[in-house]
């Protein structure tokens, strides 16, 4: 994917698709910076470790995923992993969250610019 920078100039007018752009621009360069100089992987933190019955408690840290993305976790997540929706599909421990299959480069926000600079998906 090539990535292009914006070119400002003096009286320029400045709508939308140029600011989506510079945040577009800066978030794959930080990725590919990840990617290449650092791997991926747990950087620090997140333990695991067994909780009350079918409980795991994954402690607060940092991890970069394979496509540079940053992974925060800022407090201890309690996930139990006997918990079911209706149709059987495990229930994720954020309320809000939901857990789909996919495309991953548009789920990432590759076509379009996604909600955090930092892609923790939290950003």
């Amino acid at each position: 994917m090539t990535i292009e920078r914006t070119r400002y100039f003096t009286g320029q007018l400045l709508d939308d698709a140029d600011l989506t752009q510079e945040q577009l621009y800066f978030r794959e360069k930080a990725r590919r910076h990840n990617r290449m100089l650092h791997g991926w992987g747990i950087v620090c933190g997140l333990c695991v470790r067994p909780g009350v019955g079918c409980e795991l408690i994954v402690e607060s840290g940092y991890a970069l995923d394979p496509y540079g993305d940053e992974i925060v976790v800022e407090d201890e997540v309690t996930v139990d992993l006997c918990s079911e929706d209706d149709d059987g599909n495990a229930v994720p421990p954020c309320p809000h969250q939901t857990m789909s299959s996919g495309n991953e480069s548009a789920r990432r926000g590759l076509a379009s610019p996604s909600t955090s600079p930092s892609g923790t998906r939290s950003a």
